[in-house]
């Protein structure tokens, strides 16, 4: 449930900001745009927090394992 939060947080604010960048009259591009960015941010940074808590998890759980073989 967080990672949707953070998905629409994050869409949200690049919508904002393709808003304010845009110049002239605001069309449905404009939105698109802010979409696909908060969309492609959002992916990015997930993939890169998803990655280092596996990592984590996989040093607990080796570390786990030591610790029960002797």
């Amino acid at each position: 449930m967080a990672a949707l939060a953070f998905i629409l947080m994050v869409t949200g604010l690049c919508i904002l900001i393709s808003y304010h960048l845009s110049s002239g009259e605001i069309t449905w591009l404009t939105y698109y745009q802010g979409v696909v960015a908060g969309f492609l941010v959002s992916g990015v940074a997930l993939h890169f927090w998803n990655r280092w808590k596996r990592k984590k998890e996989e040093q607990e759980k080796n570390k786990k394992k030591v610790k029960t073989k002797y």
